[in-house]
């Protein structure tokens, strides 16, 4: 077999073409035309003749020389099989036929083609993947809040911030720039604003079964708030700042309290509590608002009823608001004798709430001559149960003993309808006690055993409820 070197002939040119299967099907070879080769499936030995003279520098040939060259003519390989993305989820009867699913609802192509039965599995439940989204990061320890969480915070600052200290908005406003360095702070304002505004725009009944909208986003954050801060008030406090960020949660929680349909024990417990963290210093914002404050702030309060009061000329009050007092007087004297039945059984408690009890007859009296003079021996009260002994306000405020419950129920319907009479301007920063008393009578009332005693005991309340608590138009 003879091959060409660098000395190709002048004017030849050696066709260089591969052929596949097809194509020497489609040009109509001939054995004559192409040998077969066993090597490779290769075709080889085309011969190419030709009778005209080539001439070449270092090549001799004649006319009937004859030139022949091998070819190799190699198979194409084959073209793999295009693939497809997986379908996750198409229809089950495309994933028996193994076929890609074009996921189209209701009926795929497929099945719609071929007049088959087309079901898909269930959609997954997004708030059932949200928690596998957190658990991904897990070394994150960086809070997440919602666009709602916005809307709470917000509220706290235009509406839902304390009522105390009096007239200084500007306190909150401080609070609220020390929020972003204290987890717990963050989540004690947003749980009272999500509990107030729950409470404004929930009917009576929502409120006292808690089927509000914003109950359950306030409890969360109030529980985070509380287990934060017991985390923080295990160590020494590092600064100013964090004593004032520590005592404003805490008082934030008080309220917050106060706007839930059963935390009428918790608030005086958190009041309690406002009294030890209370020793701020100098420089704190809070410096106002220690035990004297709190009165301080209550005189500031009634002042310009006071002066009202004292302009008129023999004050005397309404045919409906004397029945009143003698109804509150009338019910804290059946509460006297049963306290004293059982007094000698615990002595030091029983001590306690007839102190209380005394106070709070001594204010209805004074209410037939200066309601706003009666709303300040009243929240003087407050002071009895922050200074009384662990023991003793254990006894006083334990869920289970029914005449405490009474007795406290009697002072915060008192504090309530003083304040309607005392409170002047200052009366709409407390606008939302009407419904928690009304829930609170609801929460003390049902846990109440159905006996005689207790029915005699609460019927003033009730008859106070009936009255003033529920709006007329949820009667």
């Amino acid at each position: 077999m003879t091959g060409f070197g660098n000395n190709t002939p002048e004017g030849f040119k050696l066709p260089e073409q591969t052929f596949s299967f097809d194509t020497l099907e489609n040009h109509f070879l001939t054995p004559s035309d192409i040998g077969h080769a066993s090597h490779n499936n290769a075709y080889t030995q085309t011969r190419y003749s030709s009778s005209d003279s080539v001439s070449g520098s270092g090549c001799e040939s004649t006319s009937d020389t004859t030139v022949s060259a091998t070819v190799t003519v190699r198979r194409n390989k084959p073209i793999p099989r295009k693939g497809h993305t997986k379908s996750r989820r198409g229809c089950y009867t495309c994933k028996r036929r193994r076929v890609k699913c074009s996921e189209k609802l209701p009926e795929c192509d497929n099945c719609t083609r071929i007049g088959l039965i087309c079901e898909y599995p269930e959609p997954p439940n997004p708030s059932a993947l949200s928690p596998m989204i957190l658990q991904q990061n897990p070394t994150s320890l960086a809070p997440v809040f919602t666009m709602e969480d916005l809307r709470f915070f917000h509220h706290f600052l235009i509406a839902a911030y304390p009522p105390l200290p009096v007239q200084a908005h500007s306190v909150w406003d401080n609070v609220a720039a020390l929020s972003h360095g204290y987890d717990y702070l963050v989540h004690a304002m947003l749980g009272l604003a999500a509990s107030h505004l729950s409470l404004v725009t929930s009917s009576p009944s929502s409120f006292c079964s808690s089927r509000s909208s914003g109950s359950q986003a306030a409890l969360s954050h109030r529980i985070k708030s509380i287990s934060l801060l017991n985390r923080s008030l295990s160590t020494p406090c590092s600064s100013p700042a964090e004593g004032d960020a520590r005592f404003a949660s805490i008082l934030i929680l008080a309220f917050q309290a106060r706007c839930l349909p059963d935390g009428m024990t918790e608030f005086l417990s958190m009041i309690r509590l406002c009294s030890v963290i209370a020793g701020a210093g100098e420089n704190s914002i809070f410096k106002d608002l220690a035990e004297r404050g709190y009165l301080d702030s209550m005189r500031k309060m009634t002042a310009k009823t006071k002066a009202e009061e004292l302009s008129r000329k023999g004050f005397m009050l309404e045919p409906e608001q004397e029945r009143l007092v003698d109804g509150f007087l009338a019910s804290l004297g059946r509460l006297r004798v049963r306290i004293l039945e059982t007094g000698r059984r615990n002595e030091d408690g029983e001590e306690e709430g007839m102190r209380i009890l005394e106070g709070l007859e001594d204010a209805a009296k004074t209410t037939k001559v200066s309601p706003a003079e009666a709303f300040r021996e009243l929240t003087s009260l407050y002071s009895h149960m922050i200074r009384a002994s662990n023991a003793d306000f254990a006894f006083i405020t334990d869920p289970a003993n029914y005449r405490a419950q009474i007795l406290i129920l009697h002072f915060f319907l008192m504090e309530h309808a003083l304040g309607d009479l005392s409170l002047g301007a200052f009366r709409s920063r407390f606008g939302f006690r009407r419904k928690v008393c009304f829930a609170w009578l609801n929460e003390v009332t049902t846990r109440l055993p159905k006996t005689t005693e207790y029915a005699e005991l609460i019927e003033w309340p009730l008859e106070f409820g009936q009255k003033f608590l529920i709006p007329r138009e949820s009667i």
